[in-house]
């Protein structure tokens, strides 16, 4: 399971429903993405590009993804946090 799919998850939208983020078995979002949450007024889930990607490099990442804007934040990790996840 990826970022998307936990964004639709969290979401309560299954397979084929509208408004679901795109996923798949590589690297599916490219830019940052809004998708208001159906079931909880107010709520709104981002899924951003992952860190230390091939199309998305360490660097700056915080500020190229303008995370310091959000009340909260989800990392989503299938390994051993890196220095990504340190900085």
């Amino acid at each position: 399971m990826g970022k998307s799919t936990l964004v639709n998850s969290l979401r309560g939208l299954g397979t084929g429903a509208f408004g679901r983020a795109e996923v798949g078995e590589v690297e599916m979002t490219s830019q940052r993405a809004q998708y208001i949450d159906p079931r909880h007024s107010g709520i709104v889930w981002y899924d951003v590009p992952g860190a230390g990607t091939d199309r998305t490099t360490a660097w700056q990442y915080y500020y190229n993804q303008k995370l310091f804007i959000f009340d909260k934040i989800v990392l989503v990790h299938d390994t051993t946090l890196t220095e990504v996840c340190l900085h």
